[in-house]
Protein backbone atom coordinates (compact mmCIF):
# COMPACT_ATOMS: atom_id res chain seq x y z
CA UNK A 1 0.00 0.00 0.00
CA UNK A 2 1.04 3.64 -0.33
CA UNK A 3 1.84 3.84 3.41
CA UNK A 4 4.65 1.27 2.98
CA UNK A 5 6.04 3.17 0.01
CA UNK A 6 5.92 6.47 1.90
CA UNK A 7 7.87 4.95 4.78
CA UNK A 8 10.62 3.75 2.45
CA UNK A 9 10.81 7.16 0.81
CA UNK A 10 10.92 9.03 4.13
CA UNK A 11 14.74 9.46 4.19
CA UNK A 12 14.68 10.94 0.68
CA UNK A 13 11.86 13.27 1.66
CA UNK A 14 13.86 14.46 4.66
CA UNK A 15 16.92 15.12 2.49
CA UNK A 16 14.79 17.11 0.07
CA UNK A 17 13.43 19.15 2.96
CA UNK A 18 16.88 20.01 4.26
CA UNK A 19 18.07 21.09 0.81
CA UNK A 20 15.02 23.18 -0.01
CA UNK A 21 14.86 26.94 0.47
CA UNK A 22 12.49 28.26 3.11
CA UNK A 23 10.09 29.66 0.54
CA UNK A 24 9.71 26.36 -1.29
CA UNK A 25 6.69 24.18 -0.65
CA UNK A 26 7.51 21.68 2.10
CA UNK A 27 6.61 18.05 1.44
CA UNK A 28 4.93 17.88 4.82
CA UNK A 29 3.26 21.27 4.84
CA UNK A 30 0.34 22.84 3.01
CA UNK A 31 0.93 24.19 -0.46
CA UNK A 32 0.46 27.78 0.70
CA UNK A 33 2.91 30.65 0.76
CA UNK A 34 4.60 30.56 4.16
CA UNK A 35 4.67 33.28 6.74
CA UNK A 36 8.38 33.85 7.39
CA UNK A 37 8.13 35.18 10.92
CA UNK A 38 10.22 32.47 12.61
CA UNK A 39 10.23 33.68 16.18
CA UNK A 40 9.08 31.29 18.89
CA UNK A 41 5.43 30.69 18.00
CA UNK A 42 3.07 29.76 20.82
CA UNK A 43 0.43 27.99 18.76
CA UNK A 44 -3.30 28.34 18.32
CA UNK A 45 -6.49 27.33 20.06
CA UNK A 46 -9.18 25.68 17.96
CA UNK A 47 -12.62 26.27 19.43
CA UNK A 48 -15.88 24.65 18.35
CA UNK A 49 -19.51 24.11 19.29
CA UNK A 50 -21.73 21.04 19.53
CA UNK A 51 -24.61 23.12 18.11
CA UNK A 52 -23.18 24.46 14.84
CA UNK A 53 -20.55 23.40 12.32
CA UNK A 54 -18.06 26.27 12.38
CA UNK A 55 -14.66 26.21 14.11
CA UNK A 56 -12.88 29.32 15.39
CA UNK A 57 -9.10 29.80 15.29
CA UNK A 58 -7.49 31.83 18.10
CA UNK A 59 -3.83 32.79 17.63
CA UNK A 60 -1.89 32.99 20.91
CA UNK A 61 0.78 35.31 19.51
CA UNK A 62 -1.71 37.81 18.13
CA UNK A 63 -4.11 37.21 21.03
CA UNK A 64 -6.95 37.38 18.55
CA UNK A 65 -9.38 35.26 16.59
CA UNK A 66 -8.23 34.74 13.00
CA UNK A 67 -10.39 32.48 10.90
CA UNK A 68 -13.68 30.65 10.98
CA UNK A 69 -13.59 27.25 9.29
CA UNK A 70 -16.68 25.41 8.08
CA UNK A 71 -16.85 21.77 9.21
CA UNK A 72 -19.25 19.16 7.86
CA UNK A 73 -21.17 18.78 11.14
CA UNK A 74 -21.25 20.04 14.74
CA UNK A 75 -18.43 18.82 16.97
CA UNK A 76 -18.78 16.03 19.53
CA UNK A 77 -15.15 16.19 20.69
CA UNK A 78 -11.82 17.81 19.78
CA UNK A 79 -8.53 16.01 20.31
CA UNK A 80 -4.93 16.75 19.30
CA UNK A 81 -2.90 14.73 16.85
CA UNK A 82 0.25 13.13 18.25
CA UNK A 83 2.42 16.00 17.03
CA UNK A 84 -0.14 18.66 17.99
CA UNK A 85 -0.18 20.18 14.51
CA UNK A 86 -3.70 18.90 13.82
CA UNK A 87 -6.98 18.60 15.67
CA UNK A 88 -9.01 15.43 15.25
CA UNK A 89 -12.67 16.48 15.07
CA UNK A 90 -15.17 13.84 16.15
CA UNK A 91 -18.68 14.28 14.76
CA UNK A 92 -21.68 12.28 15.97
CA UNK A 93 -24.49 14.77 15.39
CA UNK A 94 -24.59 14.07 11.66
CA UNK A 95 -28.28 13.59 10.99
CA UNK A 96 -28.81 10.89 8.39
CA UNK A 97 -25.12 10.91 7.46
CA UNK A 98 -22.56 8.51 9.00
CA UNK A 99 -20.59 9.62 12.03
CA UNK A 100 -17.08 10.69 11.07
CA UNK A 101 -13.72 12.16 12.01
CA UNK A 102 -12.31 15.20 10.23
CA UNK A 103 -8.88 16.75 10.76
CA UNK A 104 -8.01 20.45 10.96
CA UNK A 105 -4.47 21.73 10.38
CA UNK A 106 -3.84 24.37 13.03
CA UNK A 107 -1.20 25.91 10.78
CA UNK A 108 1.72 26.04 13.25
CA UNK A 109 4.23 23.29 12.55
CA UNK A 110 7.92 22.42 12.62
CA UNK A 111 9.73 23.54 9.44
CA UNK A 112 13.32 22.33 9.66
CA UNK A 113 14.67 23.75 12.91
CA UNK A 114 11.99 26.37 13.57
CA UNK A 115 8.26 26.76 14.08
CA UNK A 116 6.36 27.90 11.02
CA UNK A 117 2.97 29.57 10.63
CA UNK A 118 0.39 29.11 7.88
CA UNK A 119 -3.36 29.72 7.75
CA UNK A 120 -5.37 27.04 9.52
CA UNK A 121 -7.30 24.80 7.16
CA UNK A 122 -9.48 21.70 7.04
CA UNK A 123 -7.75 18.67 5.54
CA UNK A 124 -9.38 16.29 3.07
CA UNK A 125 -9.65 13.51 5.70
CA UNK A 126 -13.17 12.17 6.29
CA UNK A 127 -13.06 8.86 8.13
CA UNK A 128 -16.53 7.42 8.63
CA UNK A 129 -17.65 5.02 11.33
CA UNK A 130 -20.15 4.66 14.16
CA UNK A 131 -19.77 6.35 17.56
CA UNK A 132 -16.19 7.65 17.54
CA UNK A 133 -15.06 7.84 21.15
CA UNK A 134 -11.81 7.14 23.01
CA UNK A 135 -8.66 8.91 21.83
CA UNK A 136 -5.10 7.88 22.73
CA UNK A 137 -1.60 9.11 21.81
CA UNK A 138 1.88 7.62 21.94
CA UNK A 139 5.05 8.75 20.15
CA UNK A 140 4.05 9.95 16.69
CA UNK A 141 0.74 8.06 16.66
CA UNK A 142 -2.81 8.90 17.79
CA UNK A 143 -5.83 6.61 17.72
CA UNK A 144 -9.60 7.04 17.70
CA UNK A 145 -11.83 4.10 18.62
CA UNK A 146 -15.30 3.65 17.07
CA UNK A 147 -17.67 1.83 19.45
CA UNK A 148 -20.51 0.96 17.08
CA UNK A 149 -21.26 -0.49 13.67
CA UNK A 150 -21.07 -4.11 12.51
CA UNK A 151 -17.92 -6.15 11.96
CA UNK A 152 -16.36 -4.80 8.80
CA UNK A 153 -16.91 -1.14 9.69
CA UNK A 154 -14.21 1.08 11.14
CA UNK A 155 -13.28 -0.07 14.66
CA UNK A 156 -10.22 2.10 15.23
CA UNK A 157 -7.84 4.21 13.19
CA UNK A 158 -4.23 5.29 13.70
CA UNK A 159 -3.07 8.74 12.61
CA UNK A 160 0.32 10.42 12.25
CA UNK A 161 0.93 14.09 11.53
CA UNK A 162 2.88 13.17 8.40
CA UNK A 163 -0.08 11.40 6.81
CA UNK A 164 -2.69 13.80 8.16
CA UNK A 165 -0.93 16.48 6.11
CA UNK A 166 -1.96 14.36 3.10
CA UNK A 167 -5.50 13.78 4.37
CA UNK A 168 -4.82 10.11 5.20
CA UNK A 169 -4.89 7.74 8.16
CA UNK A 170 -1.90 5.49 8.77
CA UNK A 171 -4.00 2.36 9.28
CA UNK A 172 -7.60 1.28 9.96
CA UNK A 173 -8.86 -1.85 11.74
CA UNK A 174 -12.33 -3.22 10.92
CA UNK A 175 -12.43 -6.87 12.07
CA UNK A 176 -13.18 -6.52 15.79
CA UNK A 177 -16.79 -6.71 16.97
CA UNK A 178 -18.40 -3.47 18.20
CA UNK A 179 -17.90 -2.51 21.85
CA UNK A 180 -17.07 0.50 24.01
CA UNK A 181 -13.30 0.24 23.79
CA UNK A 182 -9.94 1.82 23.21
CA UNK A 183 -6.68 1.23 21.34
CA UNK A 184 -3.25 2.15 22.76
CA UNK A 185 -0.62 2.64 20.02
CA UNK A 186 2.90 1.33 20.72
CA UNK A 187 4.68 1.89 17.40
CA UNK A 188 4.58 -1.26 15.28
CA UNK A 189 2.09 -2.84 17.69
CA UNK A 190 -1.12 -1.73 19.36
CA UNK A 191 -2.94 -2.89 22.49
CA UNK A 192 -6.72 -2.88 22.08
CA UNK A 193 -9.64 -3.83 24.29
CA UNK A 194 -11.10 -7.22 23.47
CA UNK A 195 -14.79 -7.11 22.43
CA UNK A 196 -15.78 -8.87 25.68
CA UNK A 197 -14.03 -6.09 27.63
CA UNK A 198 -12.31 -8.69 29.75
CA UNK A 199 -8.89 -8.85 28.08
CA UNK A 200 -6.33 -6.91 26.03
CA UNK A 201 -5.70 -7.90 22.42
CA UNK A 202 -2.34 -7.45 20.68
CA UNK A 203 -2.46 -6.11 17.12
CA UNK A 204 0.55 -5.87 14.78
CA UNK A 205 0.70 -3.02 12.26
CA UNK A 206 1.14 -4.18 8.65
CA UNK A 207 1.23 -1.24 6.26
CA UNK A 208 -2.34 0.14 6.33
CA UNK A 209 -3.99 -2.61 8.42
CA UNK A 210 -3.44 -4.85 11.45
CA UNK A 211 -2.80 -8.55 12.11
CA UNK A 212 -4.40 -10.06 15.20
CA UNK A 213 -1.79 -11.66 17.49
CA UNK A 214 -4.21 -12.82 20.18
CA UNK A 215 -5.02 -11.74 23.73
CA UNK A 216 -2.69 -11.32 26.69
CA UNK A 217 -3.00 -14.13 29.26
CA UNK A 218 -3.78 -11.82 32.20
CA UNK A 219 -7.49 -10.92 32.28
CA UNK A 220 -8.99 -7.46 32.78
CA UNK A 221 -12.70 -7.84 33.58
CA UNK A 222 -14.76 -4.69 32.96
CA UNK A 223 -11.92 -3.06 31.03
CA UNK A 224 -12.36 0.71 30.84
CA UNK A 225 -9.72 3.41 30.45
CA UNK A 226 -6.07 3.16 29.56
CA UNK A 227 -2.83 5.10 29.34
CA UNK A 228 0.87 4.63 28.70
CA UNK A 229 4.35 5.73 29.66
CA UNK A 230 7.52 5.25 27.61
CA UNK A 231 7.93 1.73 29.01
CA UNK A 232 4.48 0.44 29.95
CA UNK A 233 0.75 0.57 29.26
CA UNK A 234 -2.03 0.28 31.82
CA UNK A 235 -5.74 -0.55 31.67
CA UNK A 236 -8.54 -0.09 34.20
CA UNK A 237 -10.21 -3.31 35.41
CA UNK A 238 -12.87 -4.27 37.94
CA UNK A 239 -10.18 -5.83 40.14
CA UNK A 240 -7.36 -3.31 39.69
CA UNK A 241 -4.90 -2.11 37.06
CA UNK A 242 -3.56 -4.34 34.29
CA UNK A 243 0.05 -3.23 33.76
CA UNK A 244 1.60 -4.25 30.44
CA UNK A 245 5.35 -3.72 30.06
CA UNK A 246 7.10 -3.33 26.72
CA UNK A 247 6.25 -1.87 23.33
CA UNK A 248 6.52 -5.09 21.31
CA UNK A 249 6.07 -8.83 21.95
CA UNK A 250 6.62 -10.52 24.24
CA UNK A 251 4.57 -8.18 26.42
CA UNK A 252 4.71 -8.83 30.17
CA UNK A 253 1.30 -8.35 31.85
CA UNK A 254 0.80 -7.98 35.62
CA UNK A 255 -2.36 -7.29 37.63
CA UNK A 256 -2.01 -4.65 40.36
CA UNK A 257 -5.02 -5.26 42.63
CA UNK A 258 -7.08 -2.39 44.06
CA UNK A 259 -10.11 -2.37 46.33
CA UNK A 260 -12.20 -0.45 43.76
CA UNK A 261 -12.93 -0.77 40.06
CA UNK A 262 -10.54 1.38 38.01
CA UNK A 263 -12.24 3.32 35.22
CA UNK A 264 -9.69 5.97 34.19
CA UNK A 265 -5.95 5.77 33.52
CA UNK A 266 -3.68 8.60 32.38
CA UNK A 267 -0.04 8.44 31.26
CA UNK A 268 2.65 10.52 29.57
CA UNK A 269 5.87 9.45 27.83
CA UNK A 270 7.96 11.89 29.87
CA UNK A 271 6.51 10.80 33.22
CA UNK A 272 7.52 7.54 34.91
CA UNK A 273 4.23 6.91 36.74
CA UNK A 274 0.60 6.74 35.64
CA UNK A 275 -2.50 7.91 37.49
CA UNK A 276 -5.62 5.74 37.82
CA UNK A 277 -9.04 6.83 39.10
CA UNK A 278 -11.63 4.50 40.60
CA UNK A 279 -15.38 4.41 40.22
CA UNK A 280 -16.90 7.35 42.07
CA UNK A 281 -14.15 9.82 41.03
CA UNK A 282 -12.90 10.31 44.58
CA UNK A 283 -10.21 7.62 44.91
CA UNK A 284 -7.04 7.68 42.81
CA UNK A 285 -3.82 5.68 42.60
CA UNK A 286 -0.33 6.40 41.32
CA UNK A 287 0.87 3.41 39.31
CA UNK A 288 4.62 2.77 39.18
CA UNK A 289 5.70 0.37 36.40
CA UNK A 290 9.21 0.07 37.92
CA UNK A 291 8.02 -1.26 41.28
CA UNK A 292 4.75 -2.72 39.91
CA UNK A 293 2.77 -1.05 42.66
CA UNK A 294 -0.39 1.05 42.81
CA UNK A 295 -0.41 3.47 45.76
CA UNK A 296 -3.24 5.74 46.92
CA UNK A 297 -2.94 9.31 45.64
CA UNK A 298 -4.58 12.05 47.73
CA UNK A 299 -5.09 14.27 44.69
CA UNK A 300 -7.43 16.77 46.41
CA UNK A 301 -5.58 16.73 49.74
CA UNK A 302 -8.60 15.67 51.73
CA UNK A 303 -10.98 18.25 50.27
CA UNK A 304 -13.77 15.68 49.89
CA UNK A 305 -14.51 16.69 46.28
CA UNK A 306 -14.78 14.43 43.26
CA UNK A 307 -12.91 14.46 39.96
CA UNK A 308 -14.55 16.10 36.96
CA UNK A 309 -11.59 16.19 34.55
CA UNK A 310 -7.95 15.18 34.62
CA UNK A 311 -4.85 15.20 32.43
CA UNK A 312 -1.14 15.64 32.09
CA UNK A 313 -0.01 18.96 30.67
CA UNK A 314 1.37 18.91 27.12
CA UNK A 315 4.91 19.13 28.50
CA UNK A 316 4.33 16.40 31.08
CA UNK A 317 5.57 18.74 33.83
CA UNK A 318 2.21 18.80 35.58
CA UNK A 319 -0.73 16.57 36.38
CA UNK A 320 -4.04 18.42 36.67
CA UNK A 321 -7.36 17.49 38.23
CA UNK A 322 -10.48 19.65 38.07
CA UNK A 323 -12.85 18.87 40.93
CA UNK A 324 -16.58 19.23 41.54
CA UNK A 325 -16.08 22.69 43.08
CA UNK A 326 -14.40 23.90 39.86
CA UNK A 327 -11.03 23.96 41.65
CA UNK A 328 -8.01 22.87 39.64
CA UNK A 329 -5.43 20.86 41.62
CA UNK A 330 -1.91 21.18 40.18
CA UNK A 331 0.76 18.53 40.85
CA UNK A 332 4.40 18.51 39.77
CA UNK A 333 5.29 15.23 38.10
CA UNK A 334 8.98 15.65 38.99
CA UNK A 335 8.41 14.76 42.65
CA UNK A 336 4.59 14.54 42.86
CA UNK A 337 4.39 17.58 45.09
CA UNK A 338 1.31 19.82 45.25
CA UNK A 339 1.88 23.10 43.38
CA UNK A 340 -1.28 24.88 44.42
CA UNK A 341 -4.84 25.26 43.23
CA UNK A 342 -6.75 27.55 40.89
CA UNK A 343 -10.40 28.46 41.37
CA UNK A 344 -11.87 28.38 37.87
CA UNK A 345 -15.49 29.08 38.78
CA UNK A 346 -18.24 27.88 41.06
CA UNK A 347 -19.54 24.36 41.55
CA UNK A 348 -21.41 23.23 38.46
CA UNK A 349 -19.52 25.54 36.09
CA UNK A 350 -19.21 24.11 32.57
CA UNK A 351 -15.56 24.40 31.58
CA UNK A 352 -13.37 23.08 28.80
CA UNK A 353 -9.61 23.30 29.18
CA UNK A 354 -6.41 23.06 27.20
CA UNK A 355 -2.73 23.37 28.06
CA UNK A 356 0.01 24.50 25.70
CA UNK A 357 3.74 23.82 25.34
CA UNK A 358 4.55 26.77 27.63
CA UNK A 359 2.66 25.25 30.57
CA UNK A 360 -0.19 27.72 30.32
CA UNK A 361 -3.78 26.71 30.94
CA UNK A 362 -6.53 27.99 28.64
CA UNK A 363 -10.03 27.85 30.09
CA UNK A 364 -13.11 28.00 27.89
CA UNK A 365 -15.89 29.08 30.22
CA UNK A 366 -19.00 27.75 28.51
CA UNK A 367 -21.37 29.62 30.83
CA UNK A 368 -19.63 33.00 30.44
CA UNK A 369 -18.59 32.33 26.81
CA UNK A 370 -15.08 33.64 27.32
CA UNK A 371 -11.46 32.52 27.25
CA UNK A 372 -9.23 32.92 30.30
CA UNK A 373 -5.53 32.12 30.67
CA UNK A 374 -3.52 30.89 33.67
CA UNK A 375 0.07 29.85 34.39
CA UNK A 376 0.58 26.40 35.86
CA UNK A 377 3.95 27.44 37.30
CA UNK A 378 3.01 29.33 40.43
CA UNK A 379 -0.69 28.54 39.92
CA UNK A 380 -1.62 32.10 38.97
CA UNK A 381 -3.86 33.91 36.49
CA UNK A 382 -2.34 35.54 33.42
CA UNK A 383 -2.40 39.33 33.20
CA UNK A 384 -4.28 39.18 29.89
CA UNK A 385 -7.92 40.17 30.02
CA UNK A 386 -10.56 37.49 29.32
CA UNK A 387 -11.50 37.24 25.64
CA UNK A 388 -15.16 37.12 24.61
CA UNK A 389 -16.05 34.38 22.13
CA UNK A 390 -17.39 35.48 18.73
CA UNK A 391 -20.07 32.77 18.92
CA UNK A 392 -21.15 30.09 21.41
CA UNK A 393 -18.61 27.29 21.86
CA UNK A 394 -18.08 24.21 24.02
CA UNK A 395 -14.83 22.51 22.91
CA UNK A 396 -11.20 23.64 22.83
CA UNK A 397 -7.85 22.13 21.83
CA UNK A 398 -4.33 23.56 21.52
CA UNK A 399 -2.29 23.05 18.34
CA UNK A 400 1.36 24.02 17.92
CA UNK A 401 4.93 22.73 18.20
CA UNK A 402 5.78 21.11 21.54
CA UNK A 403 9.13 19.97 20.09
CA UNK A 404 10.19 23.62 19.81
CA UNK A 405 10.17 23.67 23.61
CA UNK A 406 11.97 20.38 24.06
CA UNK A 407 8.87 18.34 24.86
CA UNK A 408 7.92 14.84 23.92
CA UNK A 409 4.56 13.41 24.75
CA UNK A 410 2.33 10.43 25.20
CA UNK A 411 -0.92 10.63 26.99
CA UNK A 412 -4.41 9.43 26.84
CA UNK A 413 -7.37 11.67 26.17
CA UNK A 414 -10.19 9.35 27.04
CA UNK A 415 -11.36 11.37 29.92
CA UNK A 416 -14.55 9.50 30.36
CA UNK A 417 -16.16 9.98 33.64
CA UNK A 418 -17.41 6.52 33.98
CA UNK A 419 -20.70 5.60 35.58
CA UNK A 420 -20.39 1.85 35.66
CA UNK A 421 -22.61 0.86 32.88
CA UNK A 422 -21.41 0.84 29.38
CA UNK A 423 -21.73 4.23 27.81
CA UNK A 424 -19.13 6.66 26.76
CA UNK A 425 -18.04 9.86 28.45
CA UNK A 426 -15.35 10.94 26.14
CA UNK A 427 -15.54 14.60 26.87
CA UNK A 428 -14.49 17.01 29.42
CA UNK A 429 -17.29 16.86 31.89
CA UNK A 430 -18.01 13.23 32.30
CA UNK A 431 -18.47 12.03 35.79
CA UNK A 432 -17.91 8.58 37.07
CA UNK A 433 -20.80 7.13 38.98
CA UNK A 434 -20.15 3.50 38.39
CA UNK A 435 -21.45 2.99 34.88
CA UNK A 436 -20.00 3.96 31.55
CA UNK A 437 -22.69 6.28 30.07
CA UNK A 438 -22.62 8.06 26.78
CA UNK A 439 -22.83 11.78 27.34
CA UNK A 440 -21.39 12.80 24.06
CA UNK A 441 -22.98 16.20 24.31
CA UNK A 442 -20.80 17.23 27.25
CA UNK A 443 -17.78 19.37 26.42
CA UNK A 444 -14.91 17.37 25.05
CA UNK A 445 -11.65 18.86 24.12
CA UNK A 446 -8.30 17.72 23.07
CA UNK A 447 -7.46 17.95 26.62
CA UNK A 448 -9.35 15.32 26.83
CA UNK A 449 -10.44 18.66 27.39
CA UNK A 450 -8.32 18.59 30.74
CA UNK A 451 -9.16 14.58 29.98
CA UNK A 452 -9.41 17.69 28.86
Amino acid sequence: MTTHILRRLAPLALLALLLSACNNTDSNGPSLEHDHDHEDLHGRLLIASDQHDSLQVFDLDQNAFLDSLQLDHPVSALYPSAGYRFALVLQRDTGSQPHQVQAVDGGVWLHGDHAHSDPAQITSLRLQGTTPGHHQMFGDQATVFFDGGPVGSTRFAVFTDELLSRGQALAVENLLAPHHGLALPRGDHLLASNPDRAAVRVMALHNDHFHDEGVLPESCPGLHGGGATATASAFGCEDGVLLVKGHKPPFAAHKLPTAERITQVAGHAEVAQLVAFATGNAVAYRVDPATQQAQRFDWNQGAGTTRMQHRFSVSGNYFLVLDSDATLHIWSTRDWSAQGTLSLGSAGAVLSLATDADDRLHVLDVDQQQLRRYHLAGAKPDTAEPVALPQPARHIVWTGVPAAHGHDHDHDHDHDHDHDHDHDHDHDHDHDHGHDHDHSHAPASGLSALHF
